[in-house]
């Protein structure tokens, strides 16, 4: 999406903007997102997973609402005229429906979540990572978002796909200044201090997230798709890191030892902090897996749900390529190579300097077979090359075919 890219350049990211024209259906199509609500609707049915959404009839939130296409649903389109269709023809209260979709990427192609890294990778590259970024796709006809006026934890992308959307905005500290909070619901005094953004498809809506919000509809079903960015401080995000670690650590059956029962805490500790340190917190094993869990959330571009592994069949003369703008990164630690790609890793213990020129003649895009691997590469051996193409293979490091 190189448009994004120079829009990013162009604006200043601290006010709410309008991208017009900024991305077309080849960069996010309504045909990618409906096969990922079809995946989204058999996971659910086979019981696999908790497909997270969320279903408003009017501003009241059902939760046994049946959400999954019909036989007869050929695209997007038509789902969402059945949905509307449906709630125009209740005997009884509203006659509007939302529909929310958290983390769509999970069941969409792998060349959508691809996509979506590519926008998180331009948006990081400008204004610093994100180390959490969620996807929420919207669709419905209602007048206007069912939880009413509110603030999001993140700056906020929003790409409109079908119909017209409009966001109406007010600075953090509006209601402050007026001694209140918003009214949810009824907002019509405070119009005339709103900031109004409408997009049509194919234009992306920005804001920040100190700013209050409220999307409305015009009579239309509509459809968009929202990647909210989450800035987290490096100590908050150290410390989520630590949390991780610990609960590898603790899952592995590594429980640390627990401090010395004494109300003297130089007693507790001796006199050499650092070596106790080490022992009860497992630090070498600490800071393994905080590497691990960084490359992991790097190499996702901050999404911490993520599509499952592809189905990737190692053919020994089978033409390979790293997939453009996704490399594989790597990071040894105590005779112990973390290898990490599309937000997944493995480890490689006591790799040879001929594994690091593997993972270099990987990154250097050239295309090669796992034979040409094996000829050029003869001191790993072949069981070694194997799992390394593999697992980078199934991570979708080869997506993009030559």
């Amino acid at each position: 999406m190189k448009l994004f890219e120079e829009l990013l350049v162009q604006n200043d990211l601290h006010q709410p903007c309008l991208f017009k024209s900024a991305f077309s259906e080849n960069d996010i199509d309504p045909e990618s997102l409906f096969q990922a609500i079809q995946q989204a609707k058999m996971i659910d049915i086979e019981g696999q997973s908790d497909v997270k959404f969320t279903y408003y009839n009017g501003t009241q939130r059902q939760t046994n609402h049946n959400w999954h296409p019909a036989k007869n649903d050929q695209n997007l389109a038509e789902y969402l005229t059945r949905l509307e269709q449906e709630a125009r023809q209740r005997s009884s209260g509203t006659q509007t429906f939302a529909l929310k979709f958290h983390d769509i990427q999970k069941y969409a192609d792998f060349e959508f979540w691809l996509k979506l890294k590519k926008i998180c990778q331009s948006f990081n590259q400008k204004c610093g990572f994100s180390a959490h970024v969620e996807s929420v796709l919207f669709m419905g006809n209602y007048d206007s978002t069912p939880i009413g006026i509110h603030k999001d934890s993140g700056s906020v992308f929003k790409f409109v796909i079908k119909g017209k959307k409009q966001i109406r905005l007010w600075p953090a500290h509006y209601f402050k200044s007026n001694n209140h909070k918003p009214q949810i619901h009824n907002y019509s005094e405070h119009l005339k201090d709103s900031i109004l953004i409408e997009g049509n498809a194919g234009d992306i809506i920005y804001w920040p997230k100190t700013y209050w919000h409220i999307a409305e509809n015009s009579s239309e079903t509509s459809a968009s798709l929202s990647l909210a960015f989450y800035e987290k401080s490096q100590t908050a995000y150290f410390n989520e890191l630590i949390d991780r670690s610990r609960n590898k650590i603790n899952k592995h059956g590594e429980t640390p030892r627990l401090i010395k029962y004494s109300p003297d805490f130089m007693d507790c500790f001796g006199k050499d902090f650092e070596t106790y340190f080490s022992t009860t917190f497992n630090y070498k094993k600490m800071k393994f897996y905080i590497s691990q869990n960084w490359l992991e959330t790097f190499t996702a571009s901050g999404f911490m749900s993520i599509p499952p592994k592809i189905q990737f069949s190692l053919v020994d003369d089978k033409p390979l390529r790293l997939t453009k703008d996704f490399p594989v990164f790597y990071k040894l630690l105590d005779n112990q190579l973390i290898v990490a790609n599309n937000g997944r890793s493995f480890v490689i213990a006591h790799p040879t300097k001929q594994i690091f020129e593997l993972i270099e003649f990987i990154n250097s895009g050239e295309t090669f077979t796992f034979l040409s691997l094996i000829n050029t590469f003869k001191t790993i051996s072949g069981s070694t090359l194997k799992t390394v193409i593999q697992a980078l293979g199934s991570y979708g490091a080869f997506y993009a075919q030559p």
